[in-house]
């Protein structure tokens, strides 16, 4: 997925960021313990397309590429 796409797809997602936002705060964990957290992640990343990977038990990274870039 480009910048520019992504960042169209968070412009059209607000309603489900305020959920994802108010779910977390009602579902607090332990730190280093966010295992239902980096579940939910890693799949409402996916969902969007993003290539998403794992780091140690909880973290998650979420790949983004810039695209092709202006023309020569």
């Amino acid at each position: 997925m480009t910048t520019p796409s992504f960042l169209y797809c968070i412009d059209s997602q607000l309603d489900w960021q305020r959920e994802v936002y108010k779910d977390f705060h009602r579902h607090p964990e332990i730190s280093f313990a966010e295992h239902k957290t980096a579940e939910r992640v890693e799949s409402d990343l996916t969902g969007l397309g993003l290539d998403v990977r794992r780091i140690g038990e909880t973290g998650r990274v979420a790949v983004i590429e810039n695209g092709e870039g202006p023309p020569s």
